[in-house]
């Protein structure tokens, strides 16, 4: 089989400030394969001087981001020792440990020295993981030489051993602690060497042991040295934990390859906010209209971890932003793809999330404003209505993102602004009076809601208005809505609802205010 070049990643392993390092690895095309080895050497942290004999268990690590979740699995575990000059390395083929389709890629480092500890922070023990992940820079890793999908990879190093301070009893507890470590990856590297790490726990433990606690801890990491490794899979006959089609050889003939989840990569793209991953998937062909097995999409998914994102629960969702925009750009992507869950289409989990610039992305990619949910429950209208009079700050006043929201969706020009919605038949305008909203009830007659349209009980705007007047003798802005309403272009003052009009109900209730509204017309 034709190899590519061997790839290196160098680092020195001291307590100097965290450095990251450039990788430009890349996958082979079908039948031809690359290596990445891992270099570095370990010194003693106040003196540079080197460290033999140290005992490195290293784990190549991956998290994938799904809806709501983050999963974490091993891709392949090896160790080495140091050698007179404490240097070591580490090599692996790189579809071993770099998987297409994952994301946060790093690798955890677990060191023992007879004697010695991690002195980075001052209270952690050798043994404990040293992860290699940058939080300053990323760097991009082709995913085949062809052009690939774009994959982040995360690296950075530091880390130093000082003389361990511990007493003989908590320096068994924390060798101990050290051994329950589990090793569970989908590829074994040196066997040999991986027992060597839990060996040299177990030496250093016994030397050490008093106490019948003590001797208790070494005797588990002793039991521990002789436990079998084997790659871990799901039950018997499973695939790896990453099903290799779209994690390990995706290729241009199945871009909408499914792992564990259910999930393509253009899905687990779209969660993490990688646009240009979503951009390379698009261009090899992936479906963006692939469904999850609860009816989400790659564009759903994008605009609910956006929604999180703006609504204060993480940090920032521009980067899914970028992600919706890619997918509406693209004209494969239907605009009005459901959910299985609530039967939202993305205009209506847009509205729901507050999310103006993202409604009208969706209106100008030729979203229809009119689908409603099973049984005419919701519509887009009636979330965007619902929201710009729940949704108020402290002081009383509708949230700008609602209000933005609102008067986008009224300048669609496919807008049914009269279309009944929910159980009862309810139109936007009616839900507005009910509220007593009057600021709502003008913006929504402006844009050509006719004041008589019935419900599906056949009552009129006016009447509701009215009834919720009577009904909340102390409200200004009820009366107010009655006042919009009165004068309307179109309206009919004499519309009745059960045989009873509104000037009516109004002398019914001995409302004088109202009788002198309607008594105008």
């Amino acid at each position: 089989m034709k190899s590519l070049p061997l790839f290196w990643l160098s680092a020195i392993i001291t307590s100097t400030p965290a450095q990251a390092f450039d990788v430009d690895a890349a996958f082979g095309t079908p039948g031809t394969s690359a290596n990445v080895k891992i270099s570095g050497q370990v010194l003693e942290e106040n003196k540079s001087l080197p460290l033999p004999d140290a005992t490195l268990l290293v784990t190549w690590q991956a998290s994938t981001h799904g809806f709501h979740s983050t999963n974490y699995i091993c891709l392949r575990a090896d160790a080495t020792q140091t050698d007179t000059n404490g240097q070591f390395e580490i090599e692996a083929e790189v579809d071993d440990v770099f998987r297409r389709g994952l994301f946060n890629q790093y690798l955890n480092i677990h060191i023992h020295k007879d004697g010695w500890m991690d002195g980075v922070s001052g209270n952690n023990e050798d043994g404990r993981s040293f992860r290699i992940e940058s939080t300053q820079k990323r760097l991009s890793l082709q995913a085949a030489l062809n052009g690939g999908v774009l994959t982040l990879r995360n690296l950075d190093l530091t880390v130093g051993l000082i003389p361990s301070t511990l007493d003989a009893h908590d320096r068994v507890r924390y060798l101990y602690k050290a051994s329950i470590l589990q090793v569970q990856c989908e590829t074994i590297g040196n066997t040999a060497l991986i027992q060597s790490y839990w060996k040299a726990l177990a030496t250093e433990a016994n030397r050490l042991a008093k106490s019948k606690y003590e001797k208790s801890l070494a005797k588990n990491i002793s039991a521990r040295v002789d436990r079998p490794i084997i790659p871990y899979k799901q039950g018997q006959n499973a695939q790896p934990i990453t099903y290799p089609a779209i994690l390990n050889q995706l290729d241009d003939d199945d871009p909408d390859s499914r792992d564990h989840q259910d999930s393509t990569a253009l899905m687990k793209a779209a969660a993490n906010g990688d646009a240009a991953s979503v951009l390379r998937l698009l261009e090899k062909g992936a479906n963006p209209n692939r469904t999850r097995f609860d009816g989400e999409s790659a564009l759903t998914i994008a605009i609910n971890e956006y929604g999180y994102r703006r609504n204060g629960r993480k940090l920032d969702g521009k980067s899914h932003l970028g992600v919706i925009e890619a997918l509406l750009r693209n004209a494969a992507t239907d605009p009005d793809i459901r959910a299985r869950r609530g039967d939202r289409t993305p205009l209506m989990k847009a509205l729901e999330h507050g999310q103006p610039d993202v409604v009208s992305m969706l209106l100008d990619a030729g979203a229809d404003p009119n689908i409603t949910t099973k049984g005419k429950q919701f519509s887009a209208l009636s979330i965007a209505t619902k929201k710009v009079m729940s949704e108020k700050n402290s002081a009383g006043v509708p949230m700008p993102s609602a209000t933005d929201q609102f008067n986008i969706l009224l300048t669609s020009k496919k807008l049914d602004i009269n279309m009944p919605t929910r159980y009862l038949g309810e139109t936007a305008l009616i839900a507005a009076v009910a509220w007593g909203n009057a600021e709502i009830t003008r913006k929504l007659l402006a844009a050509g809601a006719d004041p008589n349209a019935r419900d599906l009980r056949g009552n009129v705007p006016l009447i509701v208005a009215t009834e919720g007047a009577i009904g909340n003798p102390t409200s200004k802005k009820h009366v107010e809505t009655v006042k919009v309403l009165a004068n309307a272009d179109g309206i009919q003052i004499e519309a009745a609802y059960k045989d009873k009009t509104a000037w009516q109900l109004a002398t019914k209730a001995n409302r004088r205010d109202l009788l002198q509204i309607l008594k105008r017309q």
